[in-house]
């Protein structure tokens, strides 16, 4: 995860971490991230039910990224049922994960920018 966090950095992102799911929800809440990465297996809390919590935690919830050795087809299911936008298993590119991240951003201003304009005809 260094390398991937190295590669964040180099490429303009804003790199915040966390050890655990309690320090998780302390720094989206601090910092209100536009994204987060995160794995489910935590040793102080289900990652499904973090993920949950981050997207009740703020006004704006972060677009959520799950980066995690499960793949189980139900464990997958329900992170993208929890809110999870992408579900990316190891091991993985970093070069990969960059670019899953920039789809996301994307599709979230697009979606942004469509919701504005149906509800400026509706």
């Amino acid at each position: 995860l260094r390398l991937l966090q190295v590669k964040l950095s180099r490429a303009g992102y804003t790199v915040s971490r966390a050890r655990d799911g309690c320090e998780a929800q302390e720094v989206a809440t601090s910092e209100q991230p536009h994204l987060v990465l995160m794995e489910l297996l935590l040793p102080d809390t289900d990652g499904v039910e973090l993920l949950g919590q981050l997207r009740t935690a703020t006004p704006t919830p972060p677009l959520t990224l799950i980066l995690s050795a499960k793949t189980e087809d139900a464990m997958i299911a329900a992170a993208l049922t929890a809110g999870a936008v992408d579900y990316i298993t190891k091991p993985f590119s970093p070069q990969g994960v960059l670019e899953r991240i920039r789809i996301a951003l994307i599709r979230a201003s697009l979606l942004t920018v469509t919701d504005k304009v149906q509800d400026h005809y509706a």
